[in-house]
């Protein structure tokens, strides 16, 4: 998104400025763009982290994805996009389409690479959303990143414009251990995945300290053409799985060791 609601632009500038990101990376990224089209991927599906990097993109004037699975970023538009999402999302309601537009979600992503426009994966999915906004909102759908990538090395197979897969990890700078009472449960826990609303105190309460981390480049073409005596889907297994390491990995070195409950510490040494 080009732009956000007043108050959303407003605490983006107050949470994400000073937002450190590597400069080879961008100039990386920016020369990458010209010569062919970027798939970011993250790992968790989070509005905060999508609004978290579609700030960062926008102030280094990186391109921006047209297309992210399973983020809506209606309730945050300017208010003349509110409404005209509303009149869309009522007409769908009621003419029985709402299922069909989730469907096309796939269609929508593998639409937007073959036209050469970034997107950004999410490789894992995260909890159900309800209330008003899961009524505004098509139905999620229940595939993760790995279906995603499917139709993006499946338009590769049929083109000839190179594809580049982006890893984005976005972290906070300091003090990762992990405590149990009072504000610092809830703004320090960090070896569960955390809630939207979890993840924008953090960012807030470390908005001095705050990184994102970009990964090696992998170009999709080449990729296919190491393993190019595998059938699609079992190439679209291996990039799933290099992907995921990288952002585990890239996880583990800034968090640490996931850290046992304290109660299965005393089972263990007890016994």
């Amino acid at each position: 998104r080009a732009r956000f609601g007043w108050l959303a632009e407003l605490v983006a500038n107050r949470m994400f400025g000073d937002v450190v990101i590597n400069e080879n990376a961008v100039n990386k990224i920016r020369e990458l763009a010209q010569t062919g089209t970027i798939v970011f991927t993250m790992r968790h599906r989070s509005f905060i982290d999508y609004f978290f990097v579609n700030h960062v993109l926008r102030r280094e004037g990186l391109p921006l994805p047209v297309f992210a699975n399973g983020v809506s970023t209606w309730a945050r538009a300017p208010v003349s996009d509110i409404f005209a999402r509303l009149r869309t999302r009522i007409g769908q309601i009621f003419s029985g389409r709402g299922r069909e537009a989730a469907e096309s979600a796939h269609d929508a992503c593998a639409e937007a690479v073959r036209q050469g426009r970034p997107v950004l994966i999410f490789m894992r999915g995260r909890r159900a959303r309800g209330g008003v906004a899961g009524w505004l909102r098509p139905p999620s759908p229940t595939r993760v990143g790995s279906d995603f990538l499917r139709e993006i090395v499946h338009a590769r197979r049929d083109g000839d414009r190179e594809y580049f897969v982006i890893p984005l990890a976005p972290f906070r700078g300091r003090s990762f251990r992990k405590r149990e009472k009072g504000i610092s449960a809830l703004v320090y826990s960090v070896h569960e995945v955390p809630s939207d609303t979890r993840k924008l105190v953090t960012y807030w309460w470390n908005r001095k300290d705050l990184f994102i981390t970009v990964g090696k480049e992998v170009s999709l073409g080449e990729f296919m053409q190491r393993f190019a005596s595998d059938t699609e889907e079992r190439i679209v297994r291996r990039l799933t799985r290099a992907l995921q390491i990288f952002l585990h990995r890239e996880e583990r070195v800034v968090l640490g060791p996931a850290l046992l409950p304290r109660r299965q510490i005393k089972g263990l040494v007890l016994e």
